[in-house]
């Protein structure tokens, strides 16, 4: 080999080799990384299939214990369980009456096969098939293996029981063999005096069906056991299984995998175990074939490294080529991107200048040292309060929008600086580098002109223009925003087509004090019937407006067509047969015509305290509505998760669409945040009234789940369930 050959060998072979060596390195590290993981997976796998297994088993469980708790707040077998043998043996008429009652007392449920109720007092024995003394109770009713008629009795009554899951055993109900699962409710004065005992007997083969919901087959076994660790049941009575009848958990710790979980339900535990050699099998071979590959990888790096360095730019061609396809979504995504910030910007959703230095970045956009202007297009026509046709006229506006906004495009407006606010209202952002605010102003000024030229030519009527102030920080956008609208309520009445600036109007007088959150107060308390809170908010008003302002006559009229607005609210909620409030209100307006401004204003006040006591009197009424009886009917099925708006439609066989309605005006909110707000109430009571487990709670409340319901219950108190029962028992 010449000296030639070997400087070529050491400046191409060796570099090349040595990164080779260097993947090999750190192939191996994540080679044992890797697979560390991959097996830690495989363990949390196991722990997921546990959990799924737990939910339906806990289901199982809750139903029974539930069946059972229902059985026990029957009248009949409450008032049963004092009676005595010798008055059920002199009156056996009671008996009957029992046994009658519990032949509908059966439960649609495949895994309850059946239940009995025996009675302390007076040896009865009762269930929906027969009604005995306990002396003529036989195995042919019941027989537990292993357990004497006597022993059964003794057991039975010899501790308190509430919803209590006792050990799987072999069993004959009515001649039926089965595995059979006891769980006991007992019925009486006090924790160690019970009165009567419900036995409810689970089909243990139908449970086991749901241990392994996971899989269609299934290598191992799954335990139930008590506190003790005490096997209740199990899967497989073979695997894992020692020759007592207890879990051998030496053979399971070195040839499974094992995995534990509580019982929401029930004070068990649930033991799922696999073997290692089922669990790690796809593992194994896959860390085989990361071996052959790695080893591999080593004899071909040294075959190609002469190759790899004439080819090195590929991988940089490779890169700048994914480079510009996501230069060109990010391109494509852009527009949208900038709109959806200045909408943002317009709400006042940014509270610094770095967030927003952020985002133009990413926009590849400078608004530094500008000015910002915001007008708003009003294109509502100021229908009249009273149309009967209020739907028909709100399609023609949203078609109007449909036109306004075509036009405002053509006159160059990009889509991105133009925004609907409302409606009936579109704000367009100005923004320019003029170092002059006049010569901006007059740029406003000649761009919202050529635009209501363009409106006339294109027939669109009834359109007016509010420019709020000129700022030159960024941040104010949503203040020039809330200027243009000011400026638009006293334009109203005002030539169409006029632009009105914000700087022009004089404060106070040019205005009129109403504000939305004011409306919205005083339509609430008509609707209540509060009349106290109505003529509260109507004294405010009128000293606001009559005295502090001293309104001059056009803003007069303003107020008072504003105010009067507040009836065509009302007015859609006076339906049915009953037009006393439509009748009333028609009338008032009808008069109105009539008054001078100051008789208009006490008109006003006067009819709507009479519509406030109309609504005071209808809420008295309602009582006995069907909509209490909706609400009743909610509240029975509340622990139900899946409960619908359509379930209590098919209830009272009514449509969706009724009693959707009917419903958010009864209850004036949606049934969603209705009944989540009545789940909340049952489970502060539950969680300040009693000892439940919060996984009790959950179910009780009609949640899927804990999580769900921890996110429900923190949005709704600010703390979690745990935390909001330790504050409030303390």
């Amino acid at each position: 080999m010449n000296k030639g050959f070997l400087r070529l060998f050491i400046k191409f072979f060796v570099p090349y080799l040595m990164f080779v060596m260097l993947i090999f390195v750190f192939a191996s590290i994540t080679y044992v990384t890797a697979f560390n993981e991959i097996e830690h997976n495989a363990v949390n796998m196991q722990k997921s299939y546990i959990d799924q297994s737990k939910s339906v088993i806990d289901r199982r469980f809750r139903e029974t214990v539930d069946a059972s708790f229902q059985l026990r707040e029957f009248s009949t077998i409450k008032a049963f369980k004092e009676k005595s043998y010798a008055s059920v043996n002199k009156d056996y008429y009671s008996a009957v009456t029992l046994y009658n009652e519990l032949q509908d007392k059966w439960f649609q449920n495949e895994i309850i096969r059946g239940y009995f109720i025996f009675f302390e007092k007076s040896t009865i024995v009762a269930n929906p098939i027969e009604v005995y003394f306990y002396k003529s109770f036989n195995d042919e009713a019941l027989k537990i293996e292993g357990v004497s008629k006597e022993q059964l009795w003794e057991d039975l009554f010899s501790k308190y029981y509430s919803g209590h899951v006792l050990y799987a055993n072999k069993m004959k109900y009515y001649e039926n063999s089965l595995v059979g699962i006891p769980v006991v409710t007992t019925l009486g004065h006090g924790m160690d005096d019970a009165l009567a005992v419900i036995l409810m007997i689970m089909d243990g083969d139908k449970l086991k069906n749901s241990m392994t919901v996971f899989a269609e087959s299934f290598h191992g076994n799954f335990f139930i056991v008590d506190e003790q660790d005490n096997m209740l049941m199990s899967y497989d009575t073979a695997y894992g299984v020692s020759e007592d009848g207890s879990i051998d958990y030496n053979l399971l710790e070195e040839d499974a995998v094992m995995v534990r979980t509580n019982s929401d339900v029930i004070p068990y535990t649930y033991i799922l175990v696999q073997s290692k050699e089922k669990v790690f099998h796809d593992i194994h071979v896959l860390r085989r074939r990361a071996i052959i590959g790695i080893l591999s990888m080593i004899v071909l790096g040294f075959s190609i490294s002469i190759w790899m360095a004439k080819r090195n730019s590929a991988p940089v061609v490779k890169l700048m080529t994914r480079n510009e396809q996501l230069t060109e979504r990010v391109n494509h995504q852009l527009p949208y991107i900038k709109t959806t910030f200045l909408e943002r910007l317009l709400k006042g959703e940014y509270s610094n200048l770095e967030e927003i230095s952020a985002i133009t970045k990413l926009l590849n956009t400078d608004y530094t040292g500008m000015y910002y202007g915001v007008m708003v297009i009003d294109y509502d026509e100021h229908m009249h309060i009273f149309e009967e046709d209020g739907d028909r006229l709100l399609q023609e506006l949203e078609m109007k929008r449909v036109e306004v906004k075509d036009v405002i495009f053509e006159n160059t407006f990009q889509s991105d600086f133009v925004h609907d606010i409302d409606y009936d209202k579109i704000a367009i952002i100005f923004i320019d580098r003029v170092g002059d605010v006049e010569a901006f102003k007059k740029d406003i000024q000649h761009k919202t002109e050529t635009l209501g030229e363009a409106m006339k030519t294109s027939q669109l009527t009834s359109i007016r223009y509010g420019v709020g102030s000129i700022c030159d920080d960024i941040m104010a956008l949503p203040l020039s925003l809330g200027h243009a609208v000011d400026a638009l309520a006293v334009s109203v009445g005002s030539e169409e087509g006029r632009i009105i600036w914000y700087e022009s109007i004089e404060e106070n007088s040019e205005s009129y004090y109403f504000p939305f959150e004011l409306e919205n107060r005083l339509y609430n308390g008509v609707k209540l019937g509060d009349s106290q809170l109505v003529t509260q908010i109507l004294r405010e008003l009128f000293k606001k407006n009559l005295v502090e302002r001293n309104l001059k006559i056009h803003l007069m009229r303003l107020f008072i067509h504003d105010i009067w607005g507040i009836f065509n609210r009302i007015r859609e909620r006076a339906i049915g047969t009953n037009h006393t409030m439509n009748n009333l209100i028609q009338s008032a307006v009808m008069e109105m015509y009539d008054c001078t401004d100051l008789e208009k204003i006490q008109l006003f006040r006067n009819t709507l305290l009479k519509v406030t006591d109309i609504y005071a009197v209808e809420r008295k009424e309602k009582k006995n509505s069907v909509m209490d009886n909706i609400n009743a009917y909610l509240r029975q099925n509340l622990s139900n998760p899946n409960f619908s708006l359509q379930d209590v439609a098919d209830e009272f066989k009514l449509s969706y669409k009724y009693v959707s309605q009917i419903f958010k005006d009864y209850n004036e909110t949606c049934f969603i945040h209705y009944i989540q707000t009545i789940r909340m109430k049952k489970a502060e009571e539950l969680l300040i009234n009693t000892n439940m487990f919060i996984g009790d709670i959950v179910i009780a409340c009609g949640y899927n789940s804990s999580n769900s319901f921890g996110k429900a219950f923190k949005r709704h108190h600010g703390v979690s369930a745990s935390v909001f029962r330790e504050k409030n028992k303390e």
